[in-house]
């Protein structure tokens, strides 16, 4: 058959905004995190809140997604090269907030930071 691909990808190369390149052996990893990352699939919630707002991010159960969410109610999910990293981080018990940086009727872009870090 032709076509079918045939390339292997590699994953080992660092990733864009975070420091050191990504060698999550080393625990600080988690903490230079910082990144802007567009919401999809937003959802009505996101429209009653503001710029400099602070989302929470959890953990979709299938560890897939990252959702930010407002008093608990989902506003959207993380959408950036980035969310890789961050789920690593995050299921070792890492904490971040998303603060809105831009936010109209049809997008919204958070700041992702690890609360540790910005304390």
């Amino acid at each position: 058959m032709k076509g079918g691909g045939g390339g292997s990808l590699n994953y080992s190369r660092p990733l864009a905004g975070v420091a050191g390149g990504g060698n999550l052996q080393d625990g600080d990893e988690c903490f230079k995190i910082k990144f802007e990352a567009a919401l999809k699939k937003m959802q009505n919630k996101i429209h009653s809140l503001s710029i400099g707002d602070v989302l929470q991010l959890d953990l979709e159960p299938d560890m897939e997604l990252v959702n930010a969410l407002s008093d608990g109610i989902l506003c959207g999910t993380l959408d950036a090269p980035q969310v890789i990293q961050l789920r690593i981080c995050m299921k070792k018990g890492n904490k971040f907030k998303a603060t809105i940086s831009e936010l109209d009727s049809h997008s919204c872009k958070v700041i992702v930071q690890n609360l540790i870090a910005i304390r």
